[in-house]
């Protein structure tokens, strides 16, 4: 997903580096690291809402099974505030929290 992010940011393509970054996110969940979890997954809709590019069908089932793991292992309050920490995120920085092993 680092190297798929990568390439997406050098694409130029925001919806690409946002699914890039919602993969990260899932692994990361899937991976019990839930903070940057949600982090990624809030960067990610931040994006997506920016540009007007909704969370493709295909994908809201691991992004909401991401959260439901964060949600479940953290509380709601430490999702909402990760997913609102990382909406403040930009999506290279959120690549960049990710490269850098921030949990």
């Amino acid at each position: 997903h680092l190297e798929g992010g990568a390439a997406a940011v050098a694409g130029g393509d925001p919806r690409a580096v946002a699914l890039a970054v919602e993969g990260l996110g899932c692994a990361a969940a899937a991976a019990g690291r839930y903070p940057i979890a949600a982090r990624l997954l809030g960067a990610a809709a931040a994006a997506r809402a920016a540009v007007g590019a909704p969370l493709p069908a295909g994908e809201r089932g691991d992004v909401e099974r991401a959260e439901r793991a964060v949600r479940a292992a953290l509380g709601a309050p430490a999702l909402a505030a990760g997913l609102a920490a990382g909406a403040e995120l930009s999506l290279t920085e959120a690549l960049a929290e990710e490269r850098a092993g921030v949990s």
